[in-house]
């Protein structure tokens, strides 16, 4: 029994970690491709509209 449990949480974990590095190499694609088409003053501009994520803007440097 508690063998299992420890499976079934490890699974979850490597699961939960697994989807949070898809979404970081997702959102980092995400913003080369707004690098190489936007200049900085532009990727500024986009980011106080709201149109791209504040955790891109500043990775980004926009900020």
């Amino acid at each position: 029994m508690k063998k299992n449990l420890l499976k079934t949480f490890l699974l979850i974990a490597l699961f939960f970690l697994t989807s949070g590095c898809l979404f970081y190499l997702i959102g980092y694609q995400e913003l080369k491709s707004l690098e190489s088409e936007y200049t900085k003053e532009e990727l500024f501009k986009l980011c106080s509209e709201g149109k791209v994520g504040m955790y891109d803007c500043v990775k980004g440097g926009a900020w």
